[in-house]
């Protein structure tokens, strides 16, 4: 579980470790790439559940050390089947809705339009081009389930033109709270 800078901070050290194991040391490899690329979607869908997730975060600067009460903390998991790499983070608020995340996905924003935007979704743009599937399950006020899959190949060019897909479920939208950002 994450409550503090601190157990995320270990846990993107683990999963940088865990990466690069995968590879054997002498041969040619991407899985250092894969690894930098790993921590960077896990940092992100983390952030995500820590402060857009959590009304009492929202606003709060990210920088600043915090502490999450038991009930607030984020879990965290991976784990590797030879072809994909996931990484699954849950959330205890299920604030995200359909609508939020569809209207991201299905526009062709560049960065500068969704920095403009009420509801940065800076993010899920991130996540969608780091992670070659994802998958987001919500219970209604209460949990997120973000799962974040990579296919990892021998060829950075192969991992790059994988193509990719997204895939949302949840028990009901219709009063989730509208103003989590992803």
């Amino acid at each position: 579980k994450i409550a503090t800078p601190e157990d995320k901070r270990e846990a993107l050290e683990a999963i940088e470790t865990y990466i690069e194991s995968l590879g054997d040391p002498g041969y040619s490899h991407p899985y250092t790439e894969y690894a930098r690329r790993s921590v960077e979607l896990a940092d992100e869908l983390l952030l995500n559940a820590i402060f857009d997730a959590n009304p009492r975060m929202a606003g709060v600067d990210r920088s600043k050390p915090y502490n999450l009460a038991a009930e607030e903390q984020v879990q965290v998991a991976w784990g590797y089947d030879g072809e994909f790499f996931g990484i699954a983070v849950c959330d205890p608020f299920g604030r995200m809705t359909s609508e939020t995340v569809l209207d991201y996905v299905s526009r062709n924003q560049s960065v500068e339009d969704i920095l403009n935007s009420p509801s940065a979704g800076l993010g899920l743009k991130f996540i969608l081009e780091r992670a070659h599937q994802v998958v987001t399950n919500v219970r209604q006020s209460q949990v997120t389930e973000v799962i974040a899959l990579a296919k990892f190949v021998n060829r950075m060019l192969e991992f790059e033109n994988t193509k990719k897909s997204f895939y949302f479920f949840a028990d009901a939208d219709k009063d989730v709270d509208s103003d989590a950002k992803v």
